[in-house]
Formats: structure tokens, C-alpha cells, sequence
């Protein structure tokens, strides 16, 4: 049996609905005696956004990449700015297009004019697409190299999830607000 055997049968579960995970530096603890110095420096460097030298990592930057140049492209579009012109228009692929279109409009409202209505909720809808798409294209790895990146890059998502709260953003967002409402009224 290899080392990620017994690696990734001492690791808790991960679930989206999950509110408490661990850290990724606790994760990292785990897995330093788990694992060869190569692989964790590996592990080490696994970002939601780069190709870290495998098919897989690679395959999952392309998808996040894709993901992220949409909600660009869908953001100013309700901004009303121009959209880019380039290679990236033909392939973009729909399902992308159409959960990253879903959850622009639940944060920024119908049509094309700029309105803030739930961002939060919009970006708790792209985590779970990015959770979802993570988990298909791990598929039927369990044990192996591919299983423990999979891994990493959910519990990345599910720490970022949980940094969001709602209480704390709408206390930001009156705060912000009110911050405006001074500077527009005093000149």
C-alpha cells in the first residue's frame, strides 16, 4: 500500500455543507510525515489557480481559469463596459457560462444595469459549482496522488467558504455605506 493509503484514510471526510474544517497549514502537519519531501513540496505549492505539473492540476487550473475569465467577462457586461475581443470567446464553454451567469445576476441583479443584490449567496453558488466540478474530475481516485491534490484543492474552497459571513459583510457593507454618505455630503 502506498503512503497515500494510509494518508488519505486518516483524513476527515470533506463535505460542501461542511462549516469546520481544518486549516490547510494543519493539513500540511498531516501530511509531512505522510508523504516523501518531493510530494509535499508539491502539496505545498497547490493553488485553486496554477498547474502544479500534473494532467490533473493542470486540467483543474484550465476549468478555474475558464470560470474566472467568465465572471469577468459577465461582470462587465453589467458594468457596461465592452467585452474582450479575443481567442477566449470560442472557447467558452456553456455550463460555465450559464452557473457563472446565474450567479452574477443573483449578485448583481437582472438586465444590464448594476445592482448589488446578494453576493454572498452568489459566491457561496460558485464555490459549490468549483466543490462539484472538483469532485468529477477526481471521480473514482481514492488512494493515489490525484486523490490527495483533489483534496487539497476542496479544502481550499471549503476554507474560503467558511471566512464568508453574512453578519460581518452586511456590518462591512453599512459601514462602507455610511462612509459615503459622509464624503458625499460634506463637499
Amino acid at each position: 500500500m502506498s503512503n497515500y493509503y494510509y494518508l488519505m484514510t486518516s483524513l476527515p471526510m470533506l463535505q460542501f455543507s461542511d462549516s469546520d474544517v481544518m486549516s490547510y497549514d494543519k493539513f500540511l502537519s498531516l501530511c509531512q510525515s505522510n508523504v516523501s519531501e518531493k510530494d509535499f513540496e508539491w502539496l505545498k505549492k497547490i493553488k485553486l489557480d496554477e498547474a502544479s505539473g500534473t494532467k490533473f492540476l493542470k486540467q483543474w487550473a484550465f476549468f478555474y481559469n475558464q470560470l474566472s475569465e467568465e465572471l469577468t467577462l459577465q461582470r462587465s457586461k453589467k458594468l457596461g463596459k465592452e467585452k474582450p475581443k479575443d481567442d477566449f470567446e470560442s472557447s467558452r464553454e456553456n455550463r460555465i457560462v450559464n452557473v457563472v451567469n446565474q450567479a452574477v445576476t443573483k449578485a448583481l441583479g437582472e438586465g444590464t444595469e448594476l445592482e448589488v443584490n446578494n453576493p454572498l449567496e452568489a459566491e457561496l453558488n460558485l464555490l459549490e459549482f468549483m466543490y462539484k466540478e472538483i469532485d468529477q474530475m477526481i471521480g473514482l481516485h481514492t488512494f493515489d496522488k490525484m486523490a490527495l491534490a483533489g483534496y487539497v484543492i476542496k479544502l481550499q474552497l471549503l476554507n474560503r467558504k467558511i471566512q464568508f459571513s453574512a453578519m460581518d459583510g452586511s456590518a462591512e457593507y453599512k459601514r462602507l455605506f455610511s462612509n459615503m454618505q459622509s464624503v458625499i455630503y460634506n463637499n
